[in-house]
């Protein structure tokens, strides 16, 4: 089945948190390796803030689409303490579960990349949870590579299982084009 990827549009909103709940918190029952079912406790986003994505200029919101249906998204977005930056953060990833594994989330990334690039960003940087070790390796092998920082939880405090857990940050430098996504 071929998979396409485009800008996402307001009409794609509920699809995007669709996937992005099923991918974080396994809400379809099907549970992928990236989840965080057990290590947060509230949705992992809103209307709100996928609304926010898509009317910020300096943002991209892209998904992937199989047969007219919405199986991945990512971001990218100036980041949130830096606005001023030139580095750009990578988030909102997200691949149906049925789906991971197949190629759709290095597509996703490949075009992430591109549009950074196009943008002037010199970095993209990411975040990813304390104690997550499959996931820093799998972004380690298309190049990211952690910045010593570990950063407060994104979201509210209160909705960690584990209170105090961190993000550890991750940052791909773009000149570097020999890192391919799909490793």
């Amino acid at each position: 089945m071929t998979v396409g990827i485009r800008d996402a549009t307001a009409a794609d909103i509920p699809a995007v948190l669709g996937v992005v709940e099923d991918a974080y918190r396994g809400r379809s029952g099907v549970r992928g390796w990236t989840t965080e079912e057990g290590l947060v406790r509230e949705d992992r986003t809103s209307a709100t803030e996928v609304r926010a994505l898509l009317a910020d200029p300096r943002s991209q919101l892209l998904v992937a689409v199989t047969d007219e249906r919405v199986v991945g998204c990512c971001a990218v977005h100036p980041l949130d303490d830096e606005p001023d930056s030139p580095v750009l953060e990578f988030g909102l990833f997200a691949v149906d579960p049925v789906r991971q594994a197949g190629g759709v989330g290095g597509r996703l990334m490949d075009a992430a990349i591109s549009w950074a690039r196009v943008q002037g960003a010199p970095a993209l940087r990411l975040r990813v949870l304390e104690g997550r070790p499959e996931l820093e390796a799998w972004y380690a092998r298309r190049g990211f590579a952690p910045t010593g920082r570990l950063v407060p939880f994104a979201g509210r405090p209160g909705t960690l299982v584990v209170a105090g857990t961190r993000m550890v940050e991750m940052e791909r430098p773009l000149q570097d084009a020999s890192v391919d996504s799909r490793a």
